[in-house]
């Protein structure tokens, strides 16, 4: 019994030294990486590459050929006066067409007295120089409404990857100043995500008593923004 006794000793003492060895080897658990996360927004304005000029022909008539015919005359002198600035056909297009009845209102049933036609046409125009001799020639030639005169930057590439680079910057310049008030120093950057404004709109500009001359219009400028959000190892 008493050598039984000293075996099982002994193979209890190896699987302890054994547990404990594993243990060892294992280590505590490794702890979250440690991480700086910053946010950085950069902006940069950019200027207009197109005008879209909306601008139209609204005629009366008895009837309502009589309308339509008067409406029609009036805006092919239109286009074809703008053409001659050097625009392309193709830069025109007719964005509605409508015709109604007029009535006589306080006659039971009321009677129709004429009609009205109305055409609107969106010029696009990509020297933005020409937009004030545009509303000029067009209202010259028989336009009788400017609806809207909108500015956009069709290109804005540029000025994204500018933005991007502001915003990096400007976070990894918060990142710095956190880590060195830690005592520590930054490492990779671990993940980087960006934010782009859906609607870096366009420039709204209100025409409606702007277009009696040929007078300079300025479209001014328009900020285009990116946000970052970057995550950095600390070492």
């Amino acid at each position: 019994m008493g050598g039984i006794g000293r075996w099982g000793w002994l193979v209890s003492t190896v699987a302890v030294l054994a547990v404990g060895a594993l243990v060892l080897a294992r280590g505590p658990a490794p702890g979250p990486a440690a991480a700086i996360t910053e946010v950085g927004t950069g902006t940069v304005q950019v200027s207009p590459d197109t005008a879209l000029v909306q601008l139209g022909v609204m005629s009366t008539g008895p009837t309502a050929q009589s309308a339509i015919t008067r409406n029609d005359t009036l805006m092919a002198r239109v286009e074809k006066a703008i053409e001659r600035l050097g625009l392309p056909g193709s830069d025109l297009e007719t964005m509605s067409y409508n015709l109604y009845p007029q009535y006589g209102y306080g006659k039971s049933p009321s009677a129709i007295t004429g009609y009205n036609a109305s055409d609107t046409l969106q010029v696009t125009i990509t020297d933005l120089k020409l937009v004030g001799q545009v509303l000029s020639v067009a209202v010259g030639s028989g336009a009788n409404s400017v609806q809207n005169v909108q500015y956009e930057a069709l290109n804005q590439n540029r000025a994204l990857v500018q933005a991007e680079a502001e915003a990096i910057a400007q976070a990894k310049a918060q990142a710095v100043a956190a880590a060195s008030a830690m005592g520590r120093s930054l490492g990779v950057i671990l993940s980087i995500q960006e934010e782009v404004p859906s609607a870096q709109g366009p420039f709204p500009y209100n025409a409606q008593t702007s277009f009696a001359q040929a007078s300079p219009v300025s479209p001014g400028s328009q900020p285009v923004s990116v946000t970052v959000t970057v995550a950095w190892s600390v070492r």
